[in-house]
């Protein structure tokens, strides 16, 4: 019952419901339900949660050896919850969770060696845990893999592999398993040739993937692409969409290219205030060509414009819709 109120099958999606059953189950020593609160907790998916209780569970069934407990007990040691922080108690149980092939436990492992948390910090020990995890399918430790191979070019560290064709190798392990990061992290391998020839085409296709799943800088390196005719044919008015999904993220050098093309009509129409707001949006976040774009239109705006162009700007937080309330006419080229 308690997989049933979690996930919604059968019964509706009632987190508080699967705790009580999970705890009734495990009471009676049920591995699986203990595991489950586990996962629960660590995750963040329940509101009201009796986290010691949780902890003492955990303890009880990783003591008899069971590596997804051990590795759970390690989660709740490392972050504090229902037990005091502990990185050397989180150490220990993620060990033995991870001597028993346990990848997410090894994954943490290596995180901990990476940031030297709880222990010296030993970046061929991170490199080796997160290979563990890495073979076995982890995402999050075929990506940190990667971006540490690309991180490390340029040193020499005795014992580690270097070269950007093992981070393009992990890169794609996760991107095949549809992960966005991977997806994006592949398309600029693609994109500035880093270890395979360049290709704008391959580019293009790992960035499209991600992109559709809502991946930032992905939609604004696949918005260039479309702007310049890289890889395909130059097409303004999908580089604004994707333009717009990554402007709308925040992300400051989207909103000025974005403007670039409201200005000028490419692919949308010609709007100057919605130009203004997303250089000044630009500008704020510190990006200087959206600067001097403000200047240019210095004196070609109306005062009742320019107001409305602050209302765009004050109005807007990262994760909202970008736009013109009333957008006028205008000419599209």
């Amino acid at each position: 019952m308690g997989v049933s109120y979690r996930d919604g099958k059968v019964v509706p999606t009632d987190y508080k419901l699967a705790v009580d059953w999970f705890c009734k189950a495990a009471d009676q020593g049920n591995v699986d339900a203990t595991y489950n609160l586990g996962v629960l907790d660590n995750h963040g998916q329940v509101d009201v949660i009796d986290q010691p209780r949780v902890a003492r569970l955990l303890e009880r069934t990783a003591t008899s050896g069971d590596d997804g407990a051990e590795y759970q007990l390690g989660l709740l040691y490392r972050y504090g919850r229902g037990v005091p922080q502990d990185d050397a108690e989180a150490k220990l149980w993620f060990e033995k969770a991870a001597n028993q092939g346990n990848a997410g436990a090894q994954f943490q492992l290596g995180q901990m060696y990476g940031k030297g948390e709880g222990v010296k910090r030993d970046i061929v020990l991170t490199a080796i845990y997160c290979r563990s995890a890495a073979v076995q399918g982890h995402i999050a430790a075929q990506i940190n893999l990667a971006l540490m191979y690309m991180s490390l070019m340029n040193e020499d560290v005795p014992g580690l592999l270097q070269g950007y064709a093992q981070a393009a190798y992990w890169f794609k392990k996760a991107a095949d398993q549809g992960d966005a990061d991977g997806e994006y992290n592949l398309g600029v391998i693609y994109d500035e040739g880093l270890g395979v020839s360049l290709d704008y085409v391959q580019a293009a296709t790992w960035y499209a993937k991600a992109a559709r799943q809502g991946h930032a800088q992905a939609q604004y390196n696949l918005g260039l692409l479309y702007e310049f005719g890289r890889g395909m044919v130059q097409d303004h008015k999908k580089a604004a969409k994707w333009y717009q999904g990554a402007a709308d993220q925040g992300v400051a050098p989207a909103q000025v290219n974005l403007g670039l093309l409201y200005a000028n009509g490419y692919g949308v129409k010609t709007d100057r205030v919605f130009a203004y707001a997303l250089w000044r949006l630009a500008a704020d976040a510190g990006i200087a060509l959206a600067g001097d774009n403000l200047r240019d239109l210095d004196g070609k705006l109306t005062p009742r414009e320019l107001t409305e162009a602050e209302g765009i700007v004050n109005s807007w937080k990262p994760g909202m819709h970008l736009a013109r309330r009333s957008q006028g006419r205008g000419t599209r080229h």
